[in-house]
């Protein structure tokens, strides 16, 4: 005795959805893990160049006050011209 069509029909559908379900499983999880290690590289990037941030505002305000050392302004004595 041969099974109706129909029950024939379905089982193949649940094949396929089944391969069609795996195949969206291993994309997504490949994806996910190229975009996490594109993720990981972008935070140390970011890491890198905030110390590096730091680093020139410190350079900055270093120079900033060398060239101030020359620099004195008194209140309440009169200016002369030399």
């Amino acid at each position: 005795m041969s099974q109706p069509k129909f029950i024939e029909t379905t089982g193949n559908s649940v094949e396929i959805q089944s391969a069609v379900k795996q195949e969206v499983y291993k994309s997504l999880s490949f994806d996910y893990m190229n975009l996490k290690d594109s993720y990981e590289e972008t935070k140390n990037i970011c890491e890198e160049l905030r110390g590096k941030n730091e680093s020139l505002i410190e350079e900055l305000d270093d120079l900033e006050q060398y060239g101030r050392r020359n620099c004195i302004l008194l209140h309440g004595v009169p200016e002369t011209s030399r």
